[in-house]
């Protein structure tokens, strides 16, 4: 039973599940010039994503985490963001 639901909880738990979650709520919750921004930010993560070698760099995970934390510090994330361009 439990190796059953964990199948079917996994999904739900993935990272891209979550992120990808994330980004439809923005939507909803922030205003287009946020919206424009977060989706920037995003999609660096994602070539950033491509390049990545075995050893995560800092950078892009402390932009991930600016990105995806609920209470959202725009100013920074536009500067992380244009950072790692």
């Amino acid at each position: 039973h439990f190796d059953a639901a964990l199948l079917n909880v996994r999904g739900s738990l993935d990272r891209e599940a979550i992120e990808t979650s994330e980004q439809q709520a923005w939507q909803m919750l922030y205003n287009e010039e946020q919206r424009t921004l977060l989706k920037k930010a995003a999609a660096v993560l994602s070539r950033a994503g491509m390049k990545q070698s075995s050893m995560p760099d800092p950078a892009v995970e402390t932009l991930r985490k600016a990105i995806y934390t609920h209470k959202k510090d725009f100013a920074a994330i536009k500067k992380q963001t244009d950072d790692l361009e």
